[in-house]
């Protein structure tokens, strides 16, 4: 998109945030394009009227006003804001952790609890499992064969629904 385009995008959403004050995702959008535009000043103004029209923060204008300068530190993220991140990233999540950053946490804690059991002298198995922060599945994955009834629990429904197509809830027949 040249910037002529975007200087006409721009205009547009001032005209529409004009018509529609409280219009959280208008005021966004117009922040990230003035930003693009590198017109600080319009986009922390944009971005500080996306965050009062939007107190749940679901676009993180907040964390945007934080990144300008125009805060005086990072907020915490709000739950609405973490789900639409990970919703979002659903679709590439496993590869981008496991094929580009070679993530390997999920191997590491089963090795850490086959090592903790074995000094117990107890099998790798259990009758349940509950994995918070379940996201893709990736740790139930690891533990699947192990576990009898494997519950994940996760912000993201996208994530979930990612989870479910692994066939991950239990390794015995459920």
């Amino acid at each position: 998109m040249g910037r002529a385009a975007i200087i006409a995008a721009a205009d547009i959403l001032a005209q529409t945030v004009e018509a529609a004050p409280d219009f959280a995702t208008a005021w966004f959008a117009l922040g990230a394009i003035r930003d693009r535009l590198a017109d600080r000043a319009g986009a922390v103004a944009a971005f500080d009227n996306a965050s009062r029209a939007d107190p749940d923060d679901y676009h993180g204008a907040r964390l945007q006003l934080a990144r300008l300068g125009a805060a005086e530190k990072a907020p915490a993220m709000t739950e609405p804001y973490l789900r639409r991140l990970f919703d979002q990233c659903t679709a590439r999540y496993d590869a981008a952790l496991t094929e580009h950053l070679h993530y390997r946490g999920p191997a590491f804690l089963r090795v850490a609890v086959e090592s903790a059991l074995h000094r117990l002298k107890r099998a790798l198995h259990f009758a349940s499992m509950l994995d918070l922060g379940c996201g893709t599945g990736l740790a139930g994955a690891v533990f699947r064969p192990f576990v009898e009834r494997l519950v994940g629990i996760d912000l993201s429904p996208a994530m979930i629904a990612r989870r479910d197509e692994k066939n991950l809830r239990s390794a015995r027949g459920r």
